[in-house]
């Protein structure tokens, strides 16, 4: 059983930075996704897709929409406890709604802070440890959503993090 906490407060200026602000050591940052627009072949809620990417913490982005959607849950780890608790509520809802949780562990190289990119052998690959972020993430759901299906993840290439885990589900 899931219990929250739940704050109401009325911020005055850009949502985006009053939302990331005012979640900065909480468990878990919830925002609802509304103002759709088409970017590239996704669907996104501008502000959710800001507010997932600047996010110290946690964050969830809820769609309500009316047609059915059919799509993955999706959830971004990167080996962290708060992560841990992003990953149970997006199994939880997975089972709740009868679809596959995507586990998607990001890695993208470090960009090189000289113009002489010689002087530092940068990884330019995920090693393989990081392909044990995603599993280790999700180790345990089986017991307990035994009829979760899981689809586990490791993007990696140019693109930051964020950009790569709003790509795996086609609708945010």
């Amino acid at each position: 059983m899931l219990r929250l906490t739940l704050r109401t407060t009325v911020f005055d200026g850009s949502p985006i930075k009053a939302l990331t602000d005012g979640a900065v050591g909480e468990e878990l940052l919830v925002v609802g996704s509304h103002t759709l627009a088409w970017f590239q072949d996704l669907v996104v809620s501008i502000n959710a897709a800001q507010i997932a990417a600047h996010a110290a913490g946690p964050d969830a982005v809820v769609i309500e929409r009316e047609e059915q959607c059919g799509t993955d849950v999706v959830v971004g780890v990167d080996g962290s406890g708060a992560s841990l608790a992003a990953v149970h509520l997006a199994a939880e809802q997975s089972d709740r709604l009868g679809e596959r949780l995507t586990s998607r562990y990001c890695w993208s190289a470090p960009a090189p802070w000289t113009e002489d990119r010689t002087m530092i052998d940068w990884p330019m690959e995920p090693d393989e440890a990081a392909g044990l972020v995603p599993a280790e993430a999700v180790a345990g759901l089986a017991e307990r959503y035994p009829d979760l299906e899981l689809d586990l993840r490791l993007g990696s290439g140019p693109s930051n993090p964020p950009r790569q885990v709003l790509t795996a589900s086609p609708f945010l």
